[in-house]
């Protein structure tokens, strides 16, 4: 039988539903190869091609990576973790004999992207979520780097060396654009109740400015600063970018200020975007503590639209792990693009490439794909307080970063912060520049 260029057997003592997640994520989906797990020592040693042993013993001179114990437990509980940098990646399940690797990447990977530390107790922020400054990666300085995918191309390294027979297909650098529609317009579309209300603050607090640009808008001598969208659509086709855009429809309060959905003009916004782009629903903040709002706020989209909705992204980055998922799940959803922080840029699982949920209450890969985002333009201009000089460089820096492991690298914009107001001085300029230097790369 001919020994194939695509194909490769591990042998594990025992096949879990953790290993098998971990050996498609790692091999077939970034390494594009074909993976048999066995049990069976005599067929893997009688194996002619390309074959690892993942266990605690070596049986003679082929590649052995050390199990770490991780793969094979059924629980969740605080892992004693150390850190070393090897070949300029921080990496951790440290082999603690001669292995191929110094490492166990499997185990590493599967903690990161299956998010195993925030099933453990945390402290929350303000709004009950996991703080990207409590990660493993933060704390070791490596929440900018892709790990996963580096932890993917080690082994395809070493199997490389060992296996000259070997054929890997070449993964593709990928540039995808997001917005979340929060707000469509500041101040048109509000209802009289709304802007009197804003007027009302705004004048005890003295803010004559807001006052006068909120007037302007409302008496058609100024542009919304918010209705960024013409602009938008220009850069789309002088690129031939093709974004998808996540709408805010949830009912109105202190956290989900949005448009009423019945508005008019926003229904036809969102008609006129959904009929040239990828559209899904930004699940509202309130949908976290009341989840039977999920399938509203679904329909409403679909109703404006006329399309089947299944993407979604969490306002205000709202994730609890499971219980989000589960929840989307449920209601039929089966992309998820909430995956980063709201304080710090970039990679919350680790890795920069859409991968699987997998469910850690319940041990098992669920249908949800999730695409995970590097930067959000909020979290430069509101958390980081960066320059738009400073916001430029930062995220080019990342994308040259998926980019050395030809992954999915994935922004997210908010039309409000793309106007050319004085506090947003250069913006919408470098963020012109993002998309140039991101769409060049896909070349």
């Amino acid at each position: 039988m001919p020994v194939s260029e695509q194909s490769i057997l591990l042998y594990s003592t025992k096949v879990t539903p953790r290993l098998l997640y971990t050996c498609t994520l790692l091999f077939k989906e970034l390494l594009h190869l074909d993976i048999e797990i066995t049990t069976d020592k005599e067929t893997f040693l009688k194996e002619q091609g390309a074959k690892i042993n993942y266990s605690r013993q070596q049986f003679s001179d082929e590649v052995f990576i050390n199990a770490s114990p991780l793969l094979f437990e059924q629980t969740i509980s605080s892992q004693k973790i150390e850190l070393t940098e090897w070949n300029n990646c921080k990496i951790f399940f440290l082999s603690p004999q001669k292995a191929a690797l110094p490492y166990d990447p499997l185990a590493a990977a599967f903690y990161l992207v299956s998010r195993y530390e925030e099933y453990l107790p945390y402290h929350p922020d303000k709004y009950g979520r996991f703080k990207a400054e409590d990660t493993l990666a933060f704390k070791n300085d490596f929440l900018k780097t892709p790990v996963v995918n580096n932890y993917a191309l080690h082994l395809k390294i070493v199997l490389q060396k060992h296996f000259a027979h070997l054929r890997f297909s070449k993964n593709k650098f990928q540039f995808l654009l997001t917005y979340d529609i929060d707000q469509a317009y500041a101040y048109k579309e509000k209802g009289l109740v709304r802007n009197a209300g804003s007027l009302l603050r705004s004048l005890i607090k003295g803010d004559t400015k807001t006052i006068g640009q909120r007037l302007a808008v409302l008496q058609h001598k100024t542009a919304d600063p918010f209705d960024t969208f013409d602009q938008q659509l220009e850069l789309h086709k002088k690129l031939s970018i093709q974004p998808r855009y996540f709408f805010l429809l949830g009912n109105y309060n202190k956290f989900d200020n949005n448009i009423n959905w019945h508005n008019v003009p926003l229904q036809k916004l969102i008609k006129q975007l959904s009929s040239h782009y990828s559209v899904g629903i930004h699940l509202s903040k309130k949908t976290n503590a009341k989840p039977q709002q999920i399938p509203k706020e679904i329909n409403r989209l679909e109703t404006i639209t006329g399309k089947k909705i299944t993407a979604n992204r969490q306002h205000f980055l709202m994730l609890k792990f499971p219980d989000t998922y589960e929840h989307l799940i449920a209601n039929g959803i089966t992309e998820d693009y909430s995956m980063g922080f709201s304080s710090q840029i970039g990679f919350r699982a680790g890795i920069a490439s859409p991968f699987y949920f997998y469910n850690l209450k319940k041990e098992e890969q669920t249908p949800l794909k999730i695409y995970p985002f590097a930067i959000m333009d909020a979290t430069l201009f509101y958390y980081l307080n960066y320059s738009a000089d400073m916001a430029l460089e930062q995220t080019l820096s990342l994308i040259n970063e998926v980019k050395k492991n030809n992954g999915l690298f994935v922004f997210l914009a908010h039309n409000d912060l793309l106007n050319n107001t004085v506090s947003r001085e250069g913006w919408f300029t470098n963020f012109n520049k993002i998309l140039h230097y991101g769409k060049s790369l896909e070349q």
